[in-house]
């Protein structure tokens, strides 16, 4: 054999174990492909499940009705803690008292703490703490500095 027949065995070899690498990479680049999709239709699946499940409960909410008169608590005068009620009945409070109570009642309370909340954090006094609190830990970090260089030269 001359030397070119063997340097094209060699190529052709080396073409072979090539094609064969690429092939076996390809496969297995199939195979997760295919089992990524297996997946992602299952998901899908159960996303498409419970997407479902959600849109029925909501149109069972929409046709229930919004006041039920029976189940309505009824709200005295004064909010009182140990107030038993004096024997009142669910009836003798208005309606439209009872669906204000319950309309507003939450959003009332959560606007009223949520304003307390901002005018505390807005007093002079608050912000001079904050700016105290600042300032000493600023004064703390320049310290560890500086005590880092002198230990580090």
């Amino acid at each position: 054999m001359d030397s070119t027949s063997t340097a094209g065995l060699v190529v052709a070899a080396v073409v072979v174990v090539v094609a064969f690498v690429v092939t076996v990479v390809l496969a297995q680049a199939v195979a997760r492909a295919r089992a990524e999709s297996v997946r992602l239709r299952d998901e899908l699946a159960a996303l498409t499940e419970c997407i479902e499940r959600l849109a029925e409960t909501d149109r069972i909410r929409r046709e229930a009705p919004l006041v039920q008169p029976d189940t309505v608590v009824a709200l005295p005068d004064e909010y009182v803690i140990t107030d038993a009620g004096n024997g009142r009945r669910i009836g003798d409070i208005p309606l439209s008292r009872r669906t204000m109570a319950l309309t507003m009642g939450e959003p009332l309370v959560k606007v009223a703490a949520f304003s307390s909340g901002v005018g505390r954090a807005l007093r002079e006094e608050t912000r001079a703490h904050i700016g105290y609190q600042v300032r000493r830990e600023m004064k703390q970090r320049r310290r560890q500095r500086r005590h880092v260089r002198r230990r580090d030269p």
